[in-house]
């Protein structure tokens, strides 16, 4: 994964991770979704990832040592990839690294009964089902994960 470059991304928020910013972060991200991707389907799909994906960055940022503040910056941008357009959100927290598993292959049971599945990787399972590409590194001493979709 490498990082949008400068020049090319837009800093959409740039906060606290601490639920009391969530309106902050999905306000501004959902208009830059409606706006890049203008196919409301898409946008659905992406805001629902980037909802899961800030939720889960929020928590560890609880559980995080209470004497560092996680700060996450969320970025937008179109980007050429393989000969398709996309549209990217990025975010970019200081929080300890976490790597959610983009990568990696699902262990999720979606036929088993919710309450007989096993607590964890729902969310991860969904933001892959939701977007086009979804990508994680920890670059320059940050967490930085990449929700992307294809622009029509």
């Amino acid at each position: 994964m490498s990082l949008i470059p400068a020049e090319n991304k837009l800093l959409l928020v740039e906060e606290e991770a601490s639920m009391d910013n969530w309106d902050l972060f999905i306000e501004n991200a959902g208009t830059a979704v409606m706006s890049g991707l203008k196919n409301a389907e898409k946008a659905y799909k992406l805001k629902l990832a980037y909802e899961e994906l800030i939720s889960n960055i929020i928590r560890a940022a609880g559980e995080n040592n209470v004497e560092h503040v996680v700060i996450l910056k969320v970025y937008c941008a179109v980007s050429n990839h393989d000969g398709e357009k996309l549209f990217i959100l990025q975010t970019e927290d200081n929080g300890i690294p976490y790597d959610p598993g983009f990568n990696k292959e699902s262990t999720v049971d979606i036929d088993q009964e919710i309450s007989e599945r096993e607590i964890g990787g729902l969310g991860i399972f969904l933001i892959k089902q939701s977007v086009d590409l979804a990508s994680y590194g920890y670059i320059n001493g940050l967490n930085a994960n990449q929700l992307s979709m294809q622009i029509n």
